[in-house]
């Protein structure tokens, strides 16, 4: 039995198209998501949104990677992936943001119970020493004052670009970054 549902794109809008990639439940009820939507001005933009227990939108975040609202232009290719709540109700959310010529980043946001970016923070390859990183944040874990997040970065090297698995230690209240390790 559906409960309650919520379709943010227009319906029968072929240029807006929505696609969620990750839920979380809150204590509360509160249901996180996080995912990607087109719009007129930009090929995809990043997408985290937070629901009432009874289905009721209590903000949403439709963006470029940056945070600027219709700041994407087409070309960018911005993805909310993965999306988990703390115990006190903050919203954490990977995902990799990418602008045209430039490469992608892997990012995290800490949205504060009102939607309200606490901080966001880019890692990833180096964009002056190839134009060509892919770097992808896919996974992500929330425990105590800890975030664990893990994806794919891209190193150049002798002309090639290799990708490598990385997982990273976040210090929740700053976002202050430990890399762990490449494999």
């Amino acid at each position: 039995e559906v409960v309650w549902h919520d379709i943010q794109a227009d319906d029968f809008d072929l240029n807006q198209l929505t696609t969620a990639f990750a839920v979380d439940v809150a204590g509360d009820g509160r249901v996180g998501v996080a995912g990607t939507a087109s719009t007129p001005t930009s090929t995809a933009d990043w997408f985290a949104g937070v629901w009432s227990a009874d289905g009721a939108l209590q903000w949403s975040d439709l963006a470029d990677g940056s945070g600027d609202l219709g700041g994407a232009g087409v070309g960018d290719f911005d993805v909310a992936r993965k999306a988990r709540f703390d115990a006190g109700g903050d919203l954490f959310v990977i995902g990799d943001v990418m602008e045209q010529g430039v490469g992608a980043d892997i990012q995290v946001v800490r949205y504060a119970f009102d939607g309200r970016r606490r901080w966001t923070r880019h890692s990833g390859s180096d964009p002056g020493v190839t134009t060509a990183s892919l770097d992808r944040g896919t996974a992500l874990a929330v425990s105590g004052a800890r975030v664990w997040v893990g994806g794919t970065v891209e190193r150049a090297g002798e002309g090639t670009v290799v990708p490598e698995a990385v997982v990273a230690q976040l210090d929740a209240p700053g976002g202050e970054a430990k890399v762990i390790g490449l494999v």
